[in-house]
C-alpha cells in the first residue's frame, strides 16, 4: 500500500502544476523578443496587403466593371491559390527552398500588381441633356450651347489634369447632326467644384461595353498569372513563424497581430490619400487610385529587402534523419475530426470572402467616403489585434473547435447586421466585430492544425489549409457574392449569407458531437501505467 502512495506521489510530482484564470491571463501580455524580426517582417508584409486589397474592388468599379465581374476577379486569386499553393508547399519542402521560393513570391506579387495599372478603359463617354455643364471642377465654358446633346470624351486618367489646350467638348445637334468642336478653359475661381456637385444630376456615363470587357480579360489573365507566382507568400510566412515557435504554436496570434497592425496603418494611410485626391468626372466622384499603387509598391520593395536579410527558415527535422512524409499530412486530413474541421474552415473562409471583398462596395453605396472606409477598416484590425493577442487564451479555454463554431456564430450576427444597416457609420461596430471574427478563426485553423502535423510537413499543411480556407471558401465567397450582389442587391445577399451561417452552424455543431462521442467510444478505457521507483 505504501509502494502504491509512493508510486502515485511520483505520478503526482510528474503533472505541471495548473495555474489559475489570472496567472493563465497574466502569462499572455508576456512578450517574446525572440520574434522581433518576425513581427517587423509581417508589420511590413500586410501593410502591403492592407494598402491595396481594401481598395482593388473600387478601383475595379471605377474602371466600369460591375459586381459580377469585380466578384470574378477577387474570386479568381483565392482559386488559383487553392490550386498552386499545395504545389509550392511540396516543392520548397522536398527541395529545402523556402527562403528562395518566399523571395520570389514577393517580388512577382509587387510586379503583377503594378501590371494591374496597364488595362484601362480609353473611350468613356460622359453625356448630357441639355445645357453643357463643367464634368469636373475647375472647368468652365465660354459659349452658350442650345439645348442638344452634350458628349465629354474621357481621354485621361482624371481630367482635372489636363492642360487647356488639349480639352474639348463633341456637341451632337440634335436638329443638324453636326458635330462642333469647341475647347474649353480652365477656370480660377475656387467654386468650381461646387457647381459641379449641384448640377451633376443630369449627367450619364456611357461606356463601350466591348472595351470594358477586354479590360476585364487583361486584367483576369494578369490576377491569374500572378496569383499563381504568388499563391505561397503567405503559407511560407506562417510556415517560418511556426517552425520559430516550435512547441508554442498556440502563441502564433502574438506575432501575427504585427501583420494587422501594419494593414490598419497602411489602410488609414491610402484612404485619407484617396479621399483628399478626389475629383468630379460626369457628375460623379471618382480617386486617382494611383496612390494605391505607388504606397503598395515601396512597401513591398522593403519587404522583399527585409525578408532577404533577416528572413529565416529552419530545416531541424531533415537533419535529424526526418524526412517528409506526405502521407502523414493525408492521414491527418482522412481523421473524421479533422475533415470535419477542414469543412468548418472552409465555411469561415466563404463568410470573409463574402464580406472582405463587397463591405467596402455595400458602403460607397450607403454614401460612406474613403475616409471613412479607411478609418473603419483600421477598427477591423484593432479586432484582428485584440483576437490574435488573445487567441491562445481564448482556444486553452474553449478548445479550437468550440472557438471555430463560435466564430460562424459570429458572422450569423455580421451579415445580419450588414443586412439592416442603413448609415455607414454603423461600419465602425460592425468592422471591429469582424475583424475579431476573422482573426479568431484564422488563428484558431492555423494552431489546430499545426499542432497536428509533423513539422516536416508543416508547409504542406500550411498550404492545404490556405487553399480550403481562402481558396474554396474565399474565392467562392467573392465569386457567388459578386453575382448575388449583381443580380438582387447587398442587401438580400447578406441575408443569405446569414440563413447559410445558421444552417452549417447547426449541422456541424450535430457532426462535431457525433464525432466527439465516437472518438471516446473507440479509445475505451486504457490502464494508467505506474512507474516504478
Amino acid at each position: 500500500m505504501d509502494g502504491f502512495d509512493k508510486e502515485e506521489t511520483l505520478i503526482q510530482e510528474d503533472e505541471p502544476p495548473k495555474q489559475s484564470f489570472i496567472e493563465t491571463l497574466k502569462s499572455e501580455f508576456r512578450i517574446d523578443t525572440s520574434t522581433i524580426s518576425y513581427k517587423a517582417f509581417y508589420f511590413l508584409f500586410f501593410a502591403g496587403f492592407g494598402a491595396s486589397f481594401p481598395y482593388m474592388p473600387l478601383y475595379f468599379r471605377q474602371l466600369g466593371l460591375n459586381a459580377s465581374l469585380v466578384g470574378l476577379l477577387a474570386g479568381i486569386r483565392p482559386l488559383v491559390q487553392f490550386a498552386s499553393a499545395p504545389f509550392w508547399s511540396v516543392l520548397s519542402d522536398k527541395f529545402r527552398a523556402r527562403k528562395a521560393v518566399l523571395l520570389f513570391s514577393i517580388l512577382s506579387w509587387l510586379v503583377m500588381t503594378l501590371a494591374l495599372l496597364i488595362p484601362r478603359p480609353k473611350n468613356t463617354v460622359c453625356i448630357k441633356g441639355g445645357t453643357v455643364v463643367p464634368t469636373s471642377g475647375g472647368i468652365t465654358m465660354n459659349d452658350d450651347i442650345p439645348e442638344s446633346e452634350t458628349e465629354f470624351y474621357q481621354k485621361y486618367h482624371t481630367l482635372t489634369h489636363l492642360p487647356a489646350e488639349k480639352m474639348k467638348f463633341v456637341l451632337k445637334s440634335q436638329t443638324a447632326g453636326s458635330v462642333v468642336h469647341k475647347k474649353v478653359r480652365r477656370s480660377n475661381s475656387t467654386n468650381g467644384t461646387e457647381n459641379v456637385h449641384k448640377k451633376k444630376a443630369g449627367f450619364h456615363l456611357v461606356r463601350d461595353q466591348h472595351e470594358i470587357n477586354l479590360v476585364f480579360i487583361w486584367l483576369m489573365v494578369l490576377i491569374v498569372v500572378g496569383e499563381f507566382l504568388e499563391a505561397p507568400t503567405f503559407i511560407l510566412t506562417d510556415t517560418a513563424l511556426l517552425q520559430k515557435l516550435q512547441e508554442k504554436k498556440k502563441h502564433y496570434g502574438k506575432t501575427r497581430l504585427f501583420g494587422s497592425l501594419g494593414y490598419a496603418v497602411a489602410s488609414f494611410i491610402v484612404g485619407a490619400l484617396l479621399e483628399l485626391t478626389r475629383y468630379t468626372y460626369c457628375g460623379q466622384s471618382m480617386n486617382d487610385y494611383n496612390y494605391l499603387f505607388y504606397i503598395f509598391a515601396g512597401v513591398m520593395a522593403l519587404t522583399f529587402i527585409f525578408g532577404a536579410v533577416l528572413f529565416k527558415f529552419n530545416y531541424e527535422d531533415e537533419d535529424n534523419g526526418v524526412k517528409m512524409d506526405e502521407c502523414a499530412v493525408w492521414r491527418v486530413l482522412l481523421e473524421p475530426k479533422y475533415a470535419l474541421y477542414m469543412l468548418i474552415a472552409w465555411f469561415l473562409g466563404f463568410s470573409n470572402g463574402l464580406i472582405f471583398n463587397f463591405l467596402n462596395w455595400y458602403l460607397e453605396d450607403l454614401g460612406a467616403t474613403k475616409l471613412l472606409m479607411g478609418s473603419a477598416t483600421s477598427m477591423r484590425a484593432t479586432g484582428l489585434i485584440i483576437a490574435f493577442f488573445l487567441n491562445s487564451f481564448i482556444t486553452d479555454w474553449f478548445g479550437h473547435v468550440c472557438v471555430s463554431l463560435l466564430s460562424i456564430f459570429s458572422y450569423l450576427v455580421l451579415f445580419i447586421s450588414l443586412a439592416t444597416m442603413r448609415n455607414p457609420m454603423w461600419a465602425f461596430p460592425f468592422e471591429l466585430l469582424e475583424g475579431l471574427t476573422y482573426g479568431t478563426s484564422w488563428a484558431t485553423c492555423v494552431t489546430y492544425m499545426a499542432e497536428a502535423t509533423p513539422m516536416s510537413g508543416a508547409a504542406t499543411m500550411q498550404g492545404i489549409l490556405q487553399g480550403v480556407y481562402w481558396g474554396l471558401g474565399g474565392g467562392l465567397g467573392a465569386i457567388l457574392g459578386g453575382v448575388f450582389i449583381d443580380e438582387y442587391g447587398a442587401v438580400p445577399s447578406f441575408f443569405f449569407g446569414a440563413l447559410m451561417s445558421l444552417v452549417l452552424l447547426i449541422l456541424f455543431s450535430f457532426a462535431h458531437f457525433c464525432v466527439s462521442r465516437n472518438s471516446r467510444q473507440s479509445k475505451g478505457w486504457e490502464p494508467i501505467e505506474l512507474k516504478t521507483s
